[in-house]
């Protein structure tokens, strides 16, 4: 099994990544590849990177001419996996976020998480479900180990198989991050990504397990680092140029279900509820 760490980051930020780079060469189980995708110009604010020396060093720096905004993190490095020739069913990609210090034994935990559930999945730190009640609809965070959820948050690292990538995800992502005239599907990643995983029905679990990879102990832990908060972050506003994350999903759901390309699963209010007794209680 092969396990790649990948991620993206910005002008402003890249020098500012020490910390959460330094949690990935530090992990109890190293990744096979620890790489970065960059564009050669940062389309928000037309800037070149300065790549500091402690990830020359260590990460293998992917440069693209097009820029994917935050699935950045992810699009190139399956193109350079599949010409790498990297084996397609025992590959798998853990994305994650520039400002986050991750536990020593997050890859430990994606590894053996991998092994126990034993299908191909998507494993996230967190995700969404999608709650309806007539025609109203309502997001509800979960983060409850081994819960299935409709949406991946990638800020809680999420660990894909590169073998669920066939020949329609590229045409697919660039429509929604590429094409568009507006920039709300660019910005919504954890959207546009999690869609393609319903669309082939694959699974999308949570992994919370404490001491290992915790979104709890995260946020308790303070490894949230601090630039993560300040106005360039996408959950900000990215600098005025969109919305918070949550307004702007709404939106991208909307955009999707009118191209006839929604596919993200939604549950129903009675549905969810029946769930939450049945894991919860026992009569």
């Amino acid at each position: 099994m092969k396990i790649v760490v990948s991620f993206t980051t910005s002008p402003e930020r890249i020098g500012k990544t020490y910390e959460m780079v330094k949690s990935i060469l530090l992990q109890s189980r190293q990744p096979d590849l620890f790489i970065l995708n960059i564009p050669t110009i940062f389309p928000r604010t037309n800037q070149k990177y300065i790549i500091p020396d402690f990830i020359k060093k260590y990460i293998i720096i992917n440069e693209i001419k097009q820029d994917y905004g935050p699935a950045t993190k992810l699009v190139p490095t399956i193109k350079y996996l599949n010409d790498k020739n990297y084996v397609l069913d025992c590959t798998y990609i853990i994305y994650i976020d520039d400002d986050i210090k991750y536990n020593k034994n997050m890859l430990t935990a994606f590894h053996d998480a991998i092994i126990d559930i034993g299908v191909p999945s998507v494993i996230s730190g967190t995700g969404i479900n999608i709650l309806q009640h007539y025609q109203k609809i309502k997001m509800i965070s979960e983060r409850k180990h081994n819960r299935s959820v409709s949406i991946a948050e990638g800020y809680g690292a999420v660990c894909v198989p590169l073998n669920i990538f066939d020949y329609n995800f590229m045409p697919y992502i660039n429509k929604y991050c590429v094409n568009q005239k507006s920039n709300i599907c660019l910005l919504s990643d954890d959207i546009i990504l999690s869609n393609y995983y319903n669309k082939k029905n694959v699974p999308i679990i949570v992994l919370n397990i404490s001491n290992k990879h915790s979104v709890k102990e995260l946020w308790e832990n303070d490894c949230i680092l601090e630039y993560g908060n300040k106005s360039d972050a996408l959950h900000c506003g990215a600098n005025n140029t969109s919305t918070t994350n949550v307004e702007r999903y709404y939106r991208v759901l909307s955009i999707l279900k009118n191209n006839n390309d929604l596919f993200i699963k939604t549950i129903s209010c009675n549905q969810y509820l029946k769930r939450e007794l049945e894991l919860n209680y026992i009569f």
